[in-house]
């Protein structure tokens, strides 16, 4: 494993918890820390993929800009990732002395990280979206995500069905949300987002407004829309979303003006009118799309996120589905 020359010899590798997807490590060796990641082939099957889009994105010039976008090292063969012969596709980043944001961030917090995600769209948009390949199947691809409910509906376990029929119902009496995402992708223009724009993946402290942007394996073409919904799903929210204090969960409301007014105020002056016009009903659809997966995941027995607990998803769809009806109610859709 040791593929990697600046790290020279190894000392001690340490588990990171809290990653729904890769196993991840803090690396220590001689030469300081870095970040470790074996690539979950289940969910990233073509990790090739992975690796020409971070090349991609290594081309970006963010020195006059406060952002930091950590890119793997190369191996000693000049590639991005290490393949084992029995033991999967890993990869080495610099280990970043910041803190994520906390999962229930203030709204100055929130505000500095809304800006720092539309300053880095700003400069990844400089390249086509099309240097990008999605790397994810149907990946915020809300009807094909609806059908694959659908199916794993009418396939699952007898017990989970019954368990989840209510929740099947209020998702059925919001299936008008596909009008909106069908409205939503006609007419706007694909840019490069990063897909995942959550509290963890937000790196601060790092020195005098410095921000860090971590977990690229999800950037991809789509819409600025879809990182207003990502943003207000994780960041405008009351609970967790694995939190099984159900009747907490819903929106705040001034995080959401305020992550929806910042992000709009910070690329009104690259985005089209019909984007920004599109920013409010994000939430809408992403949200929505949320709820769906961890549901389907729950009927499926629990293939895709890790869980800790028999029934983990069904609490992640229900806690997602409250916040959605919260959001809707707010927006008066």
């Amino acid at each position: 494993m040791e593929s990697w020359p600046q790290t020279g010899q190894w000392l001690s590798a340490g588990s990171i918890s809290g990653g729904h997807i890769h196993h991840s490590y803090k690396l220590i060796t001689e030469n300081g820390s870095f970040f470790l990641q074996k690539i979950n082939e289940s969910v990233f099957a073509d990790p090739v993929v992975l690796e020409e889009n971070l090349r991609v994105l290594s081309s970006v010039n963010l020195d006059s800009t406060r952002i930091r976008m950590p890119i793997p090292y190369p191996t000693k063969r000049g590639n991005l990732f290490r393949r084992t012969i029995d033991d999967g596709v890993w990869r080495l980043s610099p280990w970043i002395e910041g803190r994520a944001l906390s999962h229930n961030p203030d709204t100055k917090t929130i505000k500095e990280a809304v800006s720092a995600i539309a300053e880095w769209a700003k400069e990844v948009n400089q390249i086509s979206y099309s240097a990008i390949q999605p790397p994810l199947p149907n990946f915020h691809q809300l009807p094909s995500i609806w059908n694959a409910f659908c199916r794993a509906w009418d396939g699952a376990d007898g017990d989970r069905k019954h368990r989840a029929s209510e929740t099947c119902s209020r998702l059925a009496e919001g299936a008008a949300v596909l009008d909106v995402y069908n409205r939503l992708t006609t007419g706007l223009p694909l840019r490069i987002i990063h897909g995942d724009p959550k509290p963890d993946n937000f790196l601060i402290d790092l020195g005098p407004q410095s921000v860090a942007i971590v977990d690229l394996d999800t950037v991809m073409p789509g819409y600025l829309w879809m990182e207003i919904g990502d943003m207000v799903r994780s960041m405008g929210i009351k609970t967790p979303e694995d939190d099984d204090n159900l009747s907490e969960a819903g929106i705040y409301p001034e995080k959401v003006v305020a992550i929806l007014e910042t992000y709009s105020r910070a690329t009104s002056s690259w985005a089209s009118a019909e984007e920004l016009g599109s920013f409010q009903y994000g939430p809408l659809c992403i949200i929505f799309e949320q709820a769906l997966r961890f549901l389907t995941d729950y009927l499926q027995g629990d293939r895709y996120y890790s869980v800790n607990y028999p029934e983990h998803n069904f609490v992640r769809a229900q806690n997602q589905l409250i916040v959605w009806e919260s959001y809707a109610e707010w927006l008066g859709w």
